[in-house]
C-alpha cells in the first residue's frame, strides 16, 4: 500500500465542501425544483459488477471460485474483505470514517452461495486475519467475547435470515433472551470503530483478569530467554494499552458482518422497524437476482494469486507481516487516505443530494427517510475502501461508490415498503391494500433481471394467488412502470417476460 501525502489542509477540504453545499442550496431555491432525478454525477458510464481499482482485482477472483456466475456477492465480498484488511490501519481525510461494511447478500437457495464463502475466507487467511473470522453470532455476549480476544470482529454468516428471524421472535414473543440484545450490540460494537465501546463491569473485570494473564505470561517468556522470534516482547505494549485504557471500554472496536441469505427467509426481516432504527438502513443490501444462474463451461478453480494474496498481507500489516501474531489489532494512529479535490466536492454534492433531495422524496412518499440519510455514511465508507490500496481516493472511486449507494437504498426502500403495504392489507383477500402491496412486491421483484409470469408466480405462491398476480401484472404494465417483450428460446416456444421501464 502507497499513501500519498494530501496536497491541501483540512481548511481546504471545508472550504471546497462549503462551496458545494452553497452551490446546492442555490439550486434547491431556484424556481426550479429539484427532482430525485437530477443526479450529482453521471453514473451512465458505472458498472457496479466492475469496482476500480484493487477491490475489482478481488471481486474478480472470488468471482472466478464459483461455478455459477454470482458478480454481484463477489463485489459486496470483496468490499468487505477489503475493508475488513485495511480497516484497522486505514482511515479517510474527508469525513474521518471507518472501513467496516454490514452487508447482505440476497441469492436464491442452490446457487452457489458456498463458493463466495470460502472465498473470502481464503482471502482473509491471506492476510493473516482469519483468526478474527466467526462464522456465526450466538449471543451478544458472544459478540462481546470475540471483540475481547481481537479489536476485530469479522462475521460471515451463512443464512443469516434465519438467524434474523429468531432475533425477531425473541424480541416479540420472548423465550430466547440471549437473543433479544444482538441487534443493539451489532449496532454499538458496529459504530465504535472509531472511539471506545464501553463495557458492563462484570464484562471489564473478566476482561482486565485475561489480559493480566496475558502480561504476566509474556513478561516471563521474555525474562527467560524463550521469546525467539521476539513475538511476545512486541505483545507486551499492546496489553499494556489495553490494560491502560480498559475502564474507558473497548478501544475502536472494529465489527464487520457479511451475511448470506435467500429472499423467502430475509425479505419479510426488512420492515420499517429494522430499515429506519439503522440495522438495516446502514448495511449494504445486494440482491442477486437471477435465480437459476447456469453452469460455467469447462469450469475450474483459480487459486489465488500470489500477488493478490501479497497485496492483502501487506494492505495489512505493511512491511511487518506476523504470521503467529497472537490478535488482529492496531491501535496506532490510523492512516489517512488522500481525497482529491473534485472528490471532496462531489462527496459534499452527493451529501447534500442524499439529505435535501432524496431524503425529502422519501418522507413525503413513505416516511422510510431515514434509509436515504444514511446513504452518504455508505458513500464515504465505499469509496474510501475503493481508494484504501492506492492510498488516494478519486472522483472515480466516489461515483462508483455512489451508484452502489444509490441502488442500495432505492432497494431497501422497495422492499420496506412492500412490506408495510402487505401488513396494512393484512389478512384481507381482495381489497386496495393488498392489491397494492402485491404491485410493489412485483416491481420490487423484477428491480433485478426481466422475469416470466411463471417465475414471479413462484416467487409470490406462499400469499397470493396466481390470478391476483396476472391482476397486478396487467395493473403496472398498464400503468407504463413494466414492459413486457418476447424472447427466443432455441428448441422451445418464445418466453415472454416482464422488466422494470
Amino acid at each position: 500500500m502507497t499513501t500519498k501525502k494530501s496536497s491541501f489542509s483540512p481548511e481546504e477540504i471545508a472550504s471546497l465542501r462549503a462551496e458545494s453545499v452553497a452551490k446546492l442550496a442555490d439550486a434547491l431555491s431556484a424556481s426550479a425544483p429539484v427532482s430525485a432525478d437530477d443526479s450529482p454525477c453521471d453514473t451512465s458510464d458505472v458498472d457496479l459488477l466492475c469496482p476500480p481499482g484493487f477491490v475489482g482485482e478481488i471481486a474478480g477472483w472470488i468471482d472466478s471460485q464459483c461455478r455459477f456466475p454470482r458478480r454481484n456477492l463477489a463485489v459486496a465480498a470483496a468490499l468487505v474483505t477489503v475493508g475488513n484488511v485495511a480497516g484497522l490501519r486505514v482511515t479517510d481525510d474527508v469525513d474521518g470514517v471507518s472501513l467496516n461494511i454490514l452487508a447482505f447478500c440476497r441469492a436464491a437457495s442452490a446457487t452457489g452461495k458456498e463458493a463466495i464463502q470460502q472465498a473470502t475466507l481464503e482471502l482473509h487467511r491471506a492476510a493473516g486475519i482469519n483468526s478474527a473470522v466467526h462464522g456465526g453470532i450466538k449471543s451478544e455476549q458472544e459478540i462481546i467475547r470475540n471483540l475481547t480476544r481481537h479489536q476485530a470482529a469479522f462475521y460471515v454468516v451463512d443464512e443469516i435470515g434465519i438467524m434474523l428471524k429468531k432475533i425477531s421472535n425473541a424480541q416479540n414473543r420472548g423465550g430466547a433472551a440471549y437473543l433479544e440484545g444482538v441487534i443493539g450490540r451489532i449496532m454499538e460494537a458496529y459504530s465504535k470503530a472509531t472511539g471506545y465501546m464501553v463495557l458492563s463491569g462484570d464484562a471489564r473485570e473478566d476482561l482486565r483478569k485475561s489480559l493480566s494473564s496475558e502480561l504476566s505470561q509474556c513478561r516471563k517468556i521474555v525474562s527467560e530467554n524463550e521469546d525467539s522470534g521476539g513475538r511476545f516482547a512486541r505483545r507486551i505494549p499492546q496489553v499494556e494499552h489495553a490494560l491502560d485504557n480498559l475502564d474507558n471500554g473497548l478501544d475502536r472496536p472494529f465489527f464487520s458482518l457479511l451475511g448470506f441469505t435467500t429472499p423467502v427467509t430475509f425479505d419479510d426481516c426488512v420492515t420499517y422497524e429494522n430499515a429506519t432504527n439503522g440495522f438495516i438502513g446502514r448495511a449494504l443490501l445486494v440482491n442477486e437476482p437471477e435465480s437459476n444462474p447456469q453452469p460455467r463451461p469447462g469450469f475450474a478453480k483459480l487459486p489465488l494469486p500470489g500477488i493478490l494474496a501479497s497485496r492483502l498481507a501487506n494492505l495489512y500489516s505493511p512491511g511487518t507481516y506476523d504470521p503467529s501474531a497472537a490478535r488482529v489489532e492496531y491501535y496506532d494512529a490510523r492512516t489517512p487516505i488522500c481525497t482529491e479535490p473534485d472528490a471532496v466536492t462531489l462527496l459534499a454534492d452527493i451529501q447534500n443530494w442524499f439529505f435535501s433531495v432524496s431524503a425529502e422524496d422519501a418522507k413525503n412518499r413513505s416516511g422510510l427517510e431515514a434509509i436515504p440519510r444514511r446513504a452518504y455514511e455508505m458513500v464515504a465508507k465505499v469509496s474510501a475502501i475503493l481508494g484504501a490500496y492506492s492510498g488516494t481516493r478519486t472522483v472515480a472511486h466516489v461515483t462508483w461508490a455512489y451508484a452502489m449507494a444509490r441502488r442500495d437504498a432505492d432497494y431497501k426502500i422497495a422492499v420496506a415498503n412492500a412490506n408495510m403495504l402487505a401488513i396494512k392489507a393484512g389478512d384481507a383477500k381482495h381489497g386496495e391494500a393488498r392489491a397494492d402491496a402485491l404491485c410493489q412486491r412485483i416491481l420490487t421483484i423484477l428491480s433485478g433481471e426481466p422475469e416470466t409470469q411463471g417465475a414471479i408466480v413462484n416467487r409470490l405462491r406462499k400469499t397470493y394467488a396466481r390470478d391476483e398476480i396476472a391482476v397486478a401484472l396487467g395493473r403496472v404494465t398498464a400503468a407504463g412502470m413494466v414492459a413486457t417483450r418476447t424472447d427466443a428460446v432455441p428448441g422451445r416456444a418464445p418466453v415472454q417476460k416482464f422488466w422494470l421501464t
